[in-house]
């Protein structure tokens, strides 16, 4: 009886799931064989293993199969379309034409192709699981030769869509946002992407969206916005799914209830302070005849550097005219420093503020930076000037 080859090639998508392909005869009445059943590794490029199988309706051994996928084999999955490429050869290598080739994937649906020499087969399974695949090739002579394999088909995969970017863009200056859309270990997204920005003007409509974009956007006035994305996919087997994400933003003033670019920075602390990103705010002010507090969102939550995360600062206005420094070191998380009425002053050590002395009633404004006194310096991020009535 006449040998025949065929070759399977799976091309896949992304990701997790290992497959492994036995290939034995499964004709009824029909003796198992005792070759060793072949496994593909999850590690292999371009696995390859070759099985004998059966002629039907009789104990002899038929075609033998070289199965080869394109890939690793641990990326098949679920609701994710996978392709296989079928190449048959009779017993002295010669590629077989005229045939037919039925594929039974194993969940109750079967497809049959005309063969001639090779043929590329696809199919998407539903669900998660380990699905027997039955081929059967029949040449134009007649002669049938049928073979088996398993495939364990990993979960659906998982479509993520985020918005990355700062939460507190300053009022009237040019921010941008991420937006970035991948299926689980990072296989980009192609399709077409709407934004709303929250403030009432016009979306943004991207047509031709693959994997990211960066959107500059620019608020006209204060408040808290919420940014809602919309991905709509157009590639793999998600194709016309649609994804939101929705991002908040709090749009302040550049320098709070003071303007930092007129103020004479102390010596110590870093000049371009009016230039940091603001994104934290502050709470409270609390002022004791022991400490100074100062309550923002993001304390221990700023990089730390030598053991510290920030620094205050204090800002008020001398002879009329506006000085800020910073006044101390805080560790992670730490609000409150030692400060009092009589020494806030010769802590800050530079310029006018070395000598002040805050007087009842004066407005004073306090507010927290990552690390920018003499030197130091992280990422350049603070919370905006707050005002507060000294006791």
């Amino acid at each position: 009886m006449p040998q025949h080859q065929i070759r399977l090639r799976v091309r896949y998508s992304v990701l997790v799931c290992a497959l492994v392909l036995p290939l034995s005869g499964w004709a009824i009445g029909q003796a198992r064989l005792s070759e060793r059943t072949p496994v593909f590794s999850v590690d292999d490029t371009n696995p390859t293993v070759t099985v004998q199988t059966s002629l039907a309706g009789g104990s002899a051994k038929g075609a033998t199969l070289t199965v080869q996928l394109r890939g690793r084999a641990k990326n098949v999955h679920a609701q994710r379309e996978t392709w296989f490429k079928v190449t048959a050869t009779d017993e002295n290598g010669v590629l077989i034409r005229n045939a037919r080739l039925m594929v039974d994937f194993g969940d109750g649906r079967a497809s049959t192709y005309d063969f001639d020499r090779r043929v590329t087969v696809s199919h998407t399974w539903r669900e998660k699981s380990s699905y027997q695949i039955k081929l059967l090739l029949t040449e134009s002579g007649g002669a049938v030769s049928r073979g088996k394999t398993r495939l364990r088909v990993g979960s659906p995969m998982s479509l993520f869509f985020e918005i990355l970017g700062g939460d507190s863009p300053r009022f009237e200056e040019e921010e941008r946002w991420r937006f970035v859309a991948f299926e689980r270990e990072a296989r980009a997204i192609a399709g077409a992407l709407s934004v709303d920005w929250g403030d009432g003007t016009p979306e943004t409509h991207v047509e031709n969206f693959l994997r990211e974009v960066s959107w500059p956007h620019t608020y006209v006035e204060e408040g808290e916005y919420t940014i809602r994305a919309t991905i709509v996919v157009a590639n793999s087997a998600n194709s016309g799914e649609s994804k939101s994400a929705t991002f908040a933003v709090v749009v302040t003033d550049v320098g709070g209830p003071i303007d930092l670019r007129e103020a004479t920075i102390a010596g110590n602390s870093a000049r371009d302070i009016a230039d940091f990103k603001i994104t934290s705010t502050v709470t409270n002010v609390t002022i004791s005849r022991t400490s100074i507090c100062i309550f923002h969102t993001k304390a221990g939550k700023w990089p730390v550097r030598d053991g510290a995360e920030g620094n205050p600062w204090v800002a008020a206005f001398v002879d009329g005219k506006l000085h800020a420094g910073t006044y101390e070191w805080l560790r992670p998380g730490q609000v409150c420093k030692g400060i009092t009425q009589s020494n806030i002053g010769p802590h800050i050590k530079y310029g006018a503020l070395a000598n002040w002395i805050p007087k009842t009633g004066e407005t004073v404004y306090f507010w927290v930076s990552t690390l920018a006194r003499l030197g130091s310096r992280t990422i350049d991020e603070m919370a905006a000037p707050f005002a507060k009535v000294w006791p």
